[in-house]
């Protein structure tokens, strides 16, 4: 087992954040009291009113493991600490008999938003998903899930691991942080990054999820406790619901450094900061592998309130399209697409006093338009505020606008 590379090396990440004064909510099939996170549980809750308290003592269900896991990959302080491991802890349990229902999920997620403020609630993992694969407006788990990022907590979400299937609520939200998986077989260069069998592509909505990907395998976690020697105790897993908890530490690495980030800033920075892996399907990896350090230093650096759910996606205002971006280090941002002849010099975006990059323009006739932004005249990337999105035909991706 300590042949197994921890978090902290593999992501390089910063280790003078620890999560220190955040709270993590945690929404599971069940958890036991690992004494990785001995002192740190602030609460515990069960939806279904099975056991009412977090007892060791009482007897080991196998419902318990999953979410044992997913909270110390995030915030465990043994032998394998997370990059959150002095965070704070919510643990909600959400299964019922053993099974996990849809209704309990949302209920879970109501539960955080109602106590959001008595706990100072921060970040939310999902590490599990519903079972009716529908559009967002139709789905109470994905409506949950945005009026969570709506009251200024990021969500976090597992994007599952089917493969060629994609993500389903709340995996599929579109104001969610969706996290794929990848691994390096557990080398320590971090060269030969390989693809997980993460859910991805096009949702019921037609967003394009995940936004980024995380260790998905070669993960040290604990196993449930089978002697009084459970601290040494740890196996390798692997899968999405892994990955998530990664992000989500790292998310709280941010806020630490950074209170006054928004959800919205926080999913910014996590796609811009990230790298995709060369030779791999964009549709499959979002904007890439999530880097701890870079964006725990851009959380530092970020001065603008950005809105709750980031950057809007284009819109029609008073006969104009308008389009945003977020880039402080950006020095020319231009717009290039069907509806200019993808001319980079013909739609530049001006800085405004907010900081974010702005154009407009007389609004075209209807049709389905694909565009990217273009960063200093060289770098081509998508609209990381529109979810709509199709492979470009050079391994990217291009963004989608639907004029009606």
């Amino acid at each position: 087992m300590h042949a197994i590379i921890p978090t902290s090396v593999r992501l390089n990440a910063d280790p003078q954040f620890t999560g220190k004064s955040i709270t993590i909510a945690f929404l599971d099939s069940g958890f036991y009291p690992h004494p990785d996170l001995a002192g740190r549980i602030r609460f515990y809750k069960d939806l279904a009113g099975e056991h009412a308290l977090l007892d060791k003592n009482d007897p080991i269900e196998s419902w318990q493991w999953h979410g044992t896991q997913t909270s110390v990959v995030a915030a465990g302080n043994g032998i394998y600490s997370g990059l959150a491991h002095e965070s704070q802890l919510v643990l909600v349990k959400v299964s019922e008999n053993g099974r996990i229902t849809e209704d309990n999920i949302a209920r879970g997620i109501k539960w955080i938003i109602a106590n959001r403020a008595c706990f100072n609630i921060s970040v939310l993992n999902i590490s599990l998903g519903g079972d009716e694969d529908v559009p967002c407006t139709r789905s109470i788990i994905d409506q949950a899930a945005e009026e969570a990022v709506r009251n200024g907590i990021v969500v976090v979400v597992a994007a599952g691991n089917s493969g060629g299937e994609h993500s389903i609520p709340p995996a599929n939200s579109p104001s969610v942080i969706t996290v794929g998986g990848y691994h390096d077989n557990n080398q320590p260069d971090g060269n030969g990054l390989e693809l997980y069998h993460s859910n991805f592509g096009p949702t019921a909505d037609g967003t394009v999820k995940p936004e980024i990907v995380a260790p998905a395998k070669w993960v040290a976690a604990p196993t449930l406790p089978v002697t009084t020697d459970v601290g040494k105790q740890y196996q390798h897993v692997d899968g999405t619901s892994f990955a998530a908890p990664i992000v989500t530490s790292i998310v709280a690495q941010m806020i630490e450094a950074n209170p006054r980030l928004t959800p919205g800033a926080i999913k910014n920075i996590l796609i811009s900061t990230a790298d995709r892996i060369a030779g791999a399907p964009a549709i499959r990896q979002g904007f890439g592998v999530v880097n701890a350090r870079r964006a725990v230093e851009l959380a530092k650096k970020e001065q603008h309130a950005l809105n709750t759910v980031g950057c809007n996606p284009p819109r029609v205002q008073n006969g104009h399209l308008v389009f945003v971006y977020h880039d402080d280090e950006a020095r020319r941002v231009s717009l290039a697409g069907d509806f200019n002849g993808w001319d980079i010099a013909s739609n530049l975006l001006t800085k405004d006093t907010s900081g974010l990059w702005l154009c407009k323009f007389a609004t075209p006739g209807p049709g389905s338009y694909q565009y990217k932004f273009v960063i200093d005249d060289k770098r081509w990337i998508e609209d990381p505020s529109n979810g709509m999105k199709v492979v470009d035909g050079f391994g990217g991706l291009n963004s989608v606008l639907v004029v009606r």
